[in-house]
């Protein structure tokens, strides 16, 4: 998502560092953010966007917090599919060509 945020570009708050961000700020101003520019011209719509985020922020909620901790509880292999699925959505949305 901090890839994305500058990929786009996003500006962010300043913070001493930009590690400081945590995923949930990036994810934040993705989602105010108004497709525009190169984006929209490569056929992103605002309605892909949002779609797009929401599945992230789901996923990000229920399967990639968990499994970032050391007591991961024991996910649906189809929900770690389907996040999977959900980043590379977003991804082919950021880098369309």
């Amino acid at each position: 998502m901090r890839i994305a945020c500058e990929f786009i570009p996003i500006e962010m708050p300043f913070k001493q560092s930009s590690h400081d961000h945590k995923s949930q700020d990036h994810l934040n101003e993705l989602v105010k953010w108004k497709v525009n520019g190169r984006l929209a011209k490569q056929g992103v719509t605002q309605i892909s966007w949002n779609d797009a985020l929401h599945r992230l922020q789901m996923f990000k909620n229920v399967v990639m917090n968990p499994y970032s901790h050391p007591s991961a509880p024991n996910i649906p292999k189809q929900e770690v599919a389907d996040a999977i699925a959900a980043v590379t959505t977003f991804l082919d949305l950021v880098a369309k060509k």
